[in-house]
């Protein structure tokens, strides 16, 4: 069954809105936590997006931690989720793949 538009439009709006949040301090990442986990809470109850998305987006949404460490970690996945991002105007779920390809050419 394909996932209904708004749900889709819902969780593009989430992942741009933490993609633009600084993190820069631990008050800032302890907000951008808040707000992830609005969007896990979404993905698993709304419109049951969460068995949908690709495995990447649940590692964005708890690693923010670890990318304010490792540059290349948060690099590889802020152009992963940027390029899903882009994908969900389509109006569908991307698979993976396309998502992988898009995020290595930009």
């Amino acid at each position: 069954m394909k996932p209904d538009m708004r749900h889709i439009e819902e969780l593009h709006a989430q992942l741009s809105a933490l993609l633009d949040k600084d993190t820069s301090t631990k008050e800032s990442l302890r907000e951008w936590y808040i707000e992830a986990r609005h969007v896990q809470d979404s993905l698993t109850s709304v419109g049951e997006l969460g068995p949908l998305v690709p495995e990447m987006i649940w590692h964005y949404l708890a690693d923010a931690d670890i990318r304010s460490k490792d540059s290349n970690y948060r690099t590889q996945q802020e152009a992963f989720i940027r390029a899903f991002v882009r994908l969900l105007e389509t109006g569908e779920i991307p698979d993976e793949a396309d998502v992988r390809t898009l995020a290595a050419d930009p």
